[in-house]
């Protein structure tokens, strides 16, 4: 398999690593979409959220608000966007799973928040009993 997330986690991909752990590593993602953008990925290979144990993606979550955290202390940020996207139907590139941390400040004028289409509740049909 050539996954360059895996690459990266085993130190044989150069990275800008900002933090570590022995789960999961930040990097400075090559295509920044906003000033302090970073990507949690775990060392291990996952495709997706659902094929990721509940254990380890919950070191995945701890290390992405400890990553936050810092930020907000260091760099004075006031909140952040979380991004996933899961397989191909969702726009996932790397078929590794991984996490965007997209700092953000009051004003920043960043909508990364798309406009969507709107949808039916699905969920409604369900319940209805």
């Amino acid at each position: 398999m050539n996954c360059v997330f895996c690459e990266v986690a085993n130190g044989r991909a150069p990275a800008h690593i900002v933090e570590e752990t022995d789960d999961c590593i930040a990097i400075v993602p090559l295509d920044i979409q906003v000033d302090g953008h970073l990507v949690v990925i775990p060392k291990m290979h996952y495709n997706g959220i659902v094929d990721v144990p509940s254990e380890t993606l919950g070191k995945v979550m701890d290390f992405v608000k400890k990553v936050c955290l810092d930020l907000k202390v260091s760099r004075e940020f006031d909140g952040f966007n979380i991004l996933n996207a899961s397989g191909s139907a969702a726009q996932q590139s790397v078929p590794h799973f991984h996490v965007h941390i997209l700092p953000r400040n009051e004003g920043d004028g960043i909508n990364a928040w798309p406009a969507l289409p709107g949808g039916r509740n699905i969920y409604e049909k369900i319940h209805k009993n």
